[in-house]
């Protein structure tokens, strides 16, 4: 069996999976494996989305350590308090998460491959993706009767309108916070975020 790359198919059992380790790699909440998923690799590209993986990592601690210290100061005052509580469990599971990416993220490769009949094989210091010709797929969780493929390809369309969906309202937050903050400081109105910054933001504009 000669190496080469599957080119899954977006309404394979693998296919439809990928888009969402994708995305995470994207943002950088999990390492980019050394693996050939799509394609190997280059020692630079690996390199530089470290940095990258690294560098979105340190940013959630430093915003969960920001708003440990808010907590903190804000102790006496149970609205604000409460204020930053959940979202800062939040962000405490998010870390876990991240750990979990980065640790496991060859194995989140090998897991997606497995759905397709691949294996991921050890080659060269890389991890390379060895699989039977595409054509050929895993009948447990590709099947080929009609009315499966049916199944798997509106299942495969749903999960990729659920992640268009998580991504919407990932940026619609973003944006919202964004706007609500300016419109109140436009407007004369105080602006506090709910976590330690280290200066004053609350300085009138005039």
């Amino acid at each position: 069996m000669s190496l080469q790359f599957s080119m899954r198919s977006p309404y394979s059992a693998g296919g439809s999976v990928q888009p969402h380790l994708r995305v995470l790699r994207a943002v950088g909440f999990c390492r980019l494996a050394r693996n050939g998923v799509p394609g190997i690799p280059t020692p630079l590209r690996h390199r530089l989305h470290g940095a990258y993986h690294v560098f979105a990592q340190c940013v959630t601690v430093t915003f969960v350590l920001q708003q440990l210290v808010y907590a903190y100061q804000e102790m006496d005052d149970m609205d604000k308090l409460s204020n930053v509580l959940f979202v800062l469990l939040c962000h405490t599971t998010c870390i876990a998460k991240q750990l979990v990416f980065h640790l496991d993220a060859a194995r989140l490769d090998e897991l997606i491959a497995s759905l397709d009949g691949a294996s991921l094989l050890q080659a060269t210091g890389y991890v390379r993706l060895t699989a039977p010709p595409v054509s050929v797929i895993e009948p447990l969780f590709n099947p080929q009767d009609e009315a499966s493929s049916a199944a798997l390809r509106v299942s495969s369309q749903r999960a990729a309108r659920l992640l268009r969906g998580f991504l919407g309202c990932s940026v619609s937050t973003c944006v919202l916070w964004s706007f609500l903050g300016a419109g109140s400081r436009l407007r004369g109105l105080p602006v506090e975020l709910p976590f330690w910054t280290g200066f004053h933001y609350d300085h009138p504009l005039t």
